[in-house]
This record gives structure tokens, C-alpha cells and sequence, in this order.
């Protein structure tokens, strides 16, 4: 991953910036037909007294949204964007390394510790300020939550696991910090590069309280990318993020006063692991100079 120079825009570059979302969208529809087509013969095959109608019927009422096929969906979703952004980026913005060229192998070792734990103390920032903030808006949460009690279940198969903590991580940055951003860079200064993709990884979440702090987190993983000048860095910070729900007991949010001392402590462990992560990045650079 390189640092580009802020040039003229150019239109290929301006595309590229929006293409893969546009395709990523595509792609989910396409593979939500093949599920439900799919979905359709198995049933047809299995129920011969089924007319059509009431076959698509109970495929999008009740199989479609079984917790095991959504789970198999999210799982094919995941590789089809790891396969197609992991080859865009090889093409257009791989140089000879993921890792920094300008870095050694104990620079990235010795940061990979305070990614871990940045990790987590975003995870729990993040389940403390839901908690804070859901009373202010009960309807939108209320609907929230519901999508999440319908996911607890598939959250749990292993289909999803591996999407969700080995492959989202790989394939979304990738595509995020990766493809749309290493274009955006081409174009914009570096601070709108980073909103521009956080926006976009907001979109695509797809609901507004997800879309919210995906997009918060999307900004925070493009800057740690750029300062880092590593996909890897961001890889291993949204592996953290993700892999940390399984371990952070929701206990520890049902009181107000608790839950905030938490967050804000969160908070602060975010900031320092961050920081202690990018320092050695820095302190090369005024070494350097």
C-alpha cells in the first residue's frame, strides 16, 4: 500500500472510487438470487404439490431468512468480495508487499499487541455508547435490536464465524481502505480519501444505527491504514474489533452510571493503544529526518 500524491482529478480515478460499492451492491443481489433460485428447486423437488406462488412464498417468509442459510449467504458474499477486491487492489495498487515497504518485519510485531487491544476497547466504547444513547432514541433502537435478535442465532454458525472473523476482515479492507480509498487518495486530500470510504462503509451496513458507527469506524480503520501505510494494520485492528463481541459480557452496560464510566475509559484505552501503535511509525519518520 502506497501514499499517493493528491493529483487533478481524473475521471478513471473518480469512477474507481465509486465502482466497487456499486459492484459489491450488484454482487449481494446476484447472490440473494441464487440463493432464493436455489431455495426454489430444492423446494420444488421436495414438494411436488407446490405451485409457484406459494413455493417463493414460504422460501422468502421462512427459508430464506433460516439462520443457517443467511448465515451460508453472508459466508459466499464475504469470499466473492475477497476474490474480487483482493484482485482489483493486486492489480492496481499492490507493490511488491501488503506490508510497508519502508518498515521491518518487528515494526509491524511490535504494533500488532496495541491493534489487539485497540480492538477491543473500541468494541466496548462502541457497546457503551449504544447503550448510552438507545434511551434518547427508543423507536430506532427498538427496530435495531430486533434486526439483532434475528442474527444472534446465525452469529453463531460456524459459516458466519469464519465470515465474520477471519474473511470480513481480510475482504473489507481490502475493498474500504484498499481499492475505494487508494483511489479517493489519487484525488483528494487524505482526510476526505478516509471520510469518503468511512461514508461508504456506513452505506453498506445498511441500517442507520449500524450505518453510524460504521462509518466512525471506517474513518478510524482508513486513518490507521494511512498512517501505518499498511492494509495490514487495519486487517488486524478490524479482526480485534470484530472477534472482541464474542468476550464482552453485556452486563457490564445494564447500569447507567457503570456503563459510563466504562465507555469513557473505553475511550482513553482507544486513543493510547492507537497512539502506541502509529508511535513507532512516527518516531521513524522525525529519526529519519
Amino acid at each position: 500500500m502506497t501514499r499517493c500524491k493528491n493529483q487533478p482529478a481524473k475521471l478513471k480515478d473518480i469512477i474507481g472510487s465509486f465502482t466497487p460499492f456499486l459492484i459489491a451492491v450488484l454482487a449481494q443481489y446476484v447472490l440473494n438470487f441464487i440463493d432464493v433460485a436455489i431455495l426454489f428447486f430444492k423446494n420444488m423437488r421436495s414438494d411436488e404439490k407446490s405451485n409457484s406462488e406459494n413455493t417463493i412464498g414460504k422460501i422468502l417468509q421462512m427459508d430464506y431468512n433460516q439462520p443457517m442459510n443467511q448465515a451460508y449467504l453472508v459466508l459466499a458474499q464475504h469470499i466473492v468480495f475477497l476474490i474480487c477486491f483482493g484482485v482489483w487492489y493486486y492489480r492496481i495498487f499492490y507493490r511488491g508487499n501488503i506490508v510497508s515497504t519502508d518498515e521491518s518485519f518487528e515494526d509491524n510485531t511490535i504494533r500488532t499487541p496495541f491493534l489487539l487491544l485497540g480492538g477491543v476497547a473500541i468494541q466496548i466504547m462502541v457497546d457503551g455508547i449504544l447503550n448510552l444513547v438507545s434511551p434518547l432514541f427508543p423507536d430506532t433502537f427498538a427496530a435495531y435490536y430486533e434486526l439483532v435478535s434475528k442474527t444472534v442465532g446465525v452469529n453463531r454458525a460456524v459459516p458466519m464465524m469464519i465470515a465474520t472473523f477471519v474473511i470480513a476482515p481480510i475482504g473489507e479492507e481490502l475493498f474500504f481502505r484498499g481499492v475505494i480509498m487508494g483511489y479517493a487518495k489519487r484525488y483528494m486530500p487524505p482526510a476526505f480519501a478516509i471520510l469518503f470510504q468511512g461514508v461508504l462503509f456506513g452505506l453498506y451496513h445498511g441500517n442507520i444505527v449500524q450505518g453510524i458507527y460504521a462509518c466512525i469506524l471506517g474513518c478510524l480503520l482508513g486513518f490507521v491504514a494511512y498512517k501505518a501505510n499498511t492494509l495490514l494494520a487495519s486487517m488486524i485492528l478490524h479482526f480485534s474489533i470484530n472477534l472482541s463481541v464474542l468476550f464482552i459480557p453485556s452486563v457490564w452496560f445494564e447500569e447507567t452510571v457503570r456503563c459510563g464510566i466504562i465507555t469513557a475509559g473505553a475511550l482513553v484505552l482507544t486513543v493510547l493503544f492507537v497512539w502506541l501503535a502509529m508511535r513507532k511509525k512516527e518516531e521513524k519518520k522525525i529519526t529519519e529526518k
